[in-house]
């Protein structure tokens, strides 16, 4: 069901249903003459399945809601949204679709809550934006074409998210995806990842890199991405996959990450604060974290010698890992 499909500006040679299921409405391209016998008219499911675009000044705050469907198979995108305002997904099933299940561009006030992301190609969802809400999703074995790409690609994740801010994400299961899980990059603050569980994935269950005063002007002490309370394991190297080392977190070129009330273990590495693929990280706080990993101790925290930690308010207890 889509509420507020009125709104929606046709392009060419786009269609759309009903929410009776009765009526499919089709926008042909300009000097298309529908009542030519010589025309065929063919509905096709092999782009994107649904695409708002609006300019990026737009101020819209008509809400839309889009509810309780099955978007699959769709040739790119299963839903791409840009500059929209004002949406709530909700009851969504988003598998199998060729990119991503969900891509948002701009906006403000996007809430996506009980919602399914599985066996995307590239990643469950991602995007940019403000205000937003994601909660009581479940996000599983995307990014297979990593696979069929030989890991030569960026962006395999689960999600993947950059200049976002004000953003809550709230009771994620995360899990078996293809590259890094859970992935926060370039120009993010005041963005908080809670009460989550992220196992099994192939490289970092979480990574943080690149949001720091270069690309967000005025950061001062404000967080960029704050993880907290979640637990975080089974994130080891798989050689018939990939050979990147597999950690819990990993930072890179960050400031002012916050990660505490974690419990984190069973991975190549516990947390690392600093990538090898960026430059240094600073100013980042690591505190009342649980964390053991497989095998040497030294790999539960890695970090340069010159990382600025909390030690004060550092808390980690070593468990011997069984």
């Amino acid at each position: 069901m889509i509420q507020g499909i009125q709104t929606l500006e046709p392009e060419d040679g786009w269609f759309w249903v009903s929410e009776s299921n009765e009526l499919i409405s089709i926008h042909p391209a300009p000097g298309v003459d529908l009542t030519d016998p010589d025309v065929k008219v063919k509905v096709t499911l092999r782009k994107r399945l649904l695409h708002h675009w609006r300019p990026q000044t737009s101020t819209s705050l008509t809400p839309i809601a889009i509810r309780n469907l099955v978007v699959e198979h769709a040739g790119d995108y299963g839903i791409y949204l840009q500059n929209v305002n004002n949406v709530t997904i909700e009851d969504i099933h988003f598998r199998r679709n060729k990119i991503d299940g969900l891509s948002l561009g701009g906006g403000n006030g996007m809430r996506v809550s009980r919602s399914t992301f599985t066996d995307n190609g590239v990643s469950g969802f991602n995007g940019s934006g403000t205000n937003m809400l994601f909660e009581d999703l479940e996000i599983m074995r995307n990014g297979r074409l990593a696979v069929y790409s030989n890991y030569t690609g960026w962006a395999n994740e689960g999600f993947k998210l950059g200049f976002v801010n004000h953003v809550t994400m709230k009771r994620l299961l995360m899990e078996d995806n293809y590259g890094v899980q859970a992935w926060f990059d370039t120009g993010i603050y005041n963005t908080e990842l809670i009460d989550s569980v992220i196992r099994g994935g192939l490289t970092s269950g979480v990574f943080i890199e690149n949001n720091n005063p270069n690309n967000i002007p005025g950061l001062g002490e404000t967080p960029t991405v704050i993880v907290r309370n979640n637990v975080i394991y089974n994130h080891v190297t798989r050689s018939r996959f990939s050979n990147l080392v597999a950690r819990g977190i990993s930072l890179s070129e960050n400031y002012n990450a916050i990660i505490e009330n974690n419990l984190i273990v069973e991975n190549d590495h516990g947390i690392a604060l600093a990538a090898n693929i960026r430059g240094q990280s600073f100013f980042n706080v690591v505190r009342q974290n649980v964390i053991s990993t497989i095998g040497d101790q030294i790999n539960r925290l890695y970090y340069p010698r010159n990382a600025l930690i909390d030690w004060q308010e550092f808390l980690i207890r070593w468990i011997q890992h069984q």
